[in-house]
C-alpha cells in the first residue's frame, strides 16, 4: 500500500503532469481504508488532482464519486470537508451535479453546512451552490431541509455565512418547491433588512429572492409592503450597483395597487442569478 507521503507527492506531480503517480483508481480504493489518516490523504490527494481539468473525467470513471460521498458521510471532518471540496470542484462538469445529486451528496453536505467548522461550512456551501445549478438537485436540496440552515446563517451576521447563504437562496428561490419553503420560513423580514442595510452583493441577491417570493403571492407582496419594502427598494435603484438596480428596477410591482398585480406580472419578469464560482468565492454576474 502507498505511504501517506508518496500519496500527496503524488498529487503535485500529477499537477505538473509527471506521469509517475498511482492512478485514480489506487486513491479511490483508499477512500474505503479503515485509517482515518490514510482515507484522509487519499480524498486530498483527489481534490488536489481535481483541481486540473484534465484530471477531472479520470476521477469520475475511476468510481470516485459514490467513495467520495461516504467519506463525506462518515469520514473524520478534516476528510469530510476535503470530500466537500473535491466534489465542488468534480461539479464543475455539469454531467457531474447530475451523478453526484443521485449520489446522495446533498443530504450530507446539508450535514457539514450546519456541524463543520469554518472552513467545513464554506466547502459545503460552494458544493451545494454548484450542485444546485442543475434543476433536480434543487428540489433534492429543498427536501433535504437546506432552508432551515441557511435561514439560521442568514440572520447570524457573525457566521461568516451570509454571502453563501444568500447566494444560495436567490439559486433554489427560482424553483417552486423552493419558492414555497423560503416563503415558508418567514424570509420577508431578513430580506428588506438585508437590501436596506447589507452590502452590495447581499443587497442583488436579497432583492433576486424577494422578487421570487412575491411573483403571483399577494400575501408575501403585502407583507414586504408593510415592512418597507419600497423605501428599501427605491434606495437601492438610486445608489446600488448596476446589477441591483436592475434587481430593484423589476421589483416595481411593489410600488403598484393591488388591482395592478396581474398586470404587473405579466410584463416583469426575473432572471435567477449566473453565478461564476471559485473555491469560497461567489462573484456576482457581469450583468
Amino acid at each position: 500500500m502507498p505511504s501517506h507521503s508518496l500519496i500527496v507527492a503524488c498529487s503535485y506531480r500529477k499537477l505538473n503532469n509527471k506521469s509517475d503517480c498511482y492512478p485514480p483508481q489506487i486513491l479511490v480504493e483508499l477512500l474505503s481504508s479503515p485509517d482515518p489518516r490514510t482515507q484522509e490523504h487519499a480524498v486530498t490527494t483527489l481534490l488536489n488532482l481535481s483541481i486540473n481539468e484534465s484530471n477531472k473525467g479520470a476521477i469520475v470513471i475511476a468510481g470516485a464519486i459514490h467513495d467520495i460521498v461516504e467519506v463525506l458521510k462518515h469520514g473524520s471532518m478534516e476528510a469530510r470537508e476535503n470530500a466537500a471540496a473535491t466534489l465542488f470542484s468534480l461539479s464543475v462538469v455539469d454531467e457531474n451535479k447530475v451523478q453526484i445529486g443521485a449520489a446522495g451528496a446533498i443530504p450530507a453536505l446539508i450535514k457539514l453546512l450546519c456541524e463543520g467548522t469554518p472552513r467545513g461550512k464554506k466547502d459545503a456551501a460552494t458544493a451545494i451552490f454548484n450542485l444546485s445549478i442543475y434543476q433536480g438537485n434543487k428540489a433534492r436540496a429543498v427536501r433535504a431541509g437546506i432552508v432551515t440552515p441557511l435561514m439560521s446563517l442568514l440572520k447570524d451576521a457573525g457566521s461568516g455565512m451570509v454571502d453563501e447563504a444568500l447566494a444560495i437562496l436567490a439559486i433554489l428561490a427560482s424553483h417552486q418547491e423552493g419558492k414555497v419553503a423560503i416563503a415558508q420560513a418567514d424570509a420577508i423580514p431578513i430580506l428588506v433588512e438585508v437590501i436596506r442595510t447589507g452590502f452590495p452583493r447581499n443587497r442583488e441577491n436579497a432583492a433576486a429572492v424577494l422578487w421570487s417570493l412575491c411573483t403571483g403571492d399577494l400575501q408575501q407582496l403585502k407583507l414586504a409592503r408593510e415592512l418597507g419594502a419600497e423605501e428599501a427598494l427605491q434606495e437601492l435603484t438610486e445608489n446600488g450597483t448596476d446589477r441591483a438596480k436592475r434587481k430593484a428596477g423589476n421589483l416595481r410591482v411593489i410600488h403598484l395597487p393591488h388591482k395592478s398585480f396581474g398586470q404587473a406580472m405579466a410584463t416583469d419578469y426575473f432572471c435567477c442569478p449566473n453565478y461564476q464560482i471559485i473555491r469560497h468565492s461567489f462573484l456576482q454576474d457581469p450583468n
